[in-house]
């Protein structure tokens, strides 16, 4: 398991290279990823089954796969994590809309460095506590 060395901090200072690109990675977790999923479950899991709509979950698919491509942009040069050449809380917040995909079935639109770091988010002692409490 990937550990967080003791006193390494999940944000970013100001003074940070890549402060305003983390900054915009927290955004972009919910304004931009997380919300056309959210589309996707409503249309696969919370409508009764005769007002689920095939054509939205596959247009809203499409729609994650365009934006999900700004991740694996990100990753393209070999980095092991979105920022700051250390695990942050960008990663966890991007972290948890690519792990979202892959419940839905989009796990196909993420690109394989998009896959790898997804991997490495979820090989981390926190993940695997976090998804024991979930059992619970």
């Amino acid at each position: 398991m990937t550990r967080i060395a003791a006193g390494t901090p999940l944000e970013l200072r100001r003074d940070e290279r890549d402060y305003w690109t983390w900054r915009n990675w927290l955004h972009r977790s919910d304004a931009t990823l997380t919300f056309p999923l959210a589309i996707m479950i409503r249309y696969t899991r919370v409508e009764r089954e005769e007002r689920r709509l095939a054509q939205a979950v596959e247009d809203y698919r499409a729609f994650f796969a365009g934006r999900a491509r700004s991740i694996e942009a990100a990753l393209a040069d070999g980095r092991d994590w979105l920022v700051a050449g250390r695990f942050t809380i960008a990663d966890i917040a991007i972290g948890y809309a690519a792990f979202l995909a892959t419940t839905l079935g989009a796990e196909d639109v993420l690109g394989p460095a998009t896959r790898d770091w997804l991997a490495r988010c979820m090989a981390r002692e926190g993940f695997g506590r976090a998804r024991d409490r979930q059992k619970d």
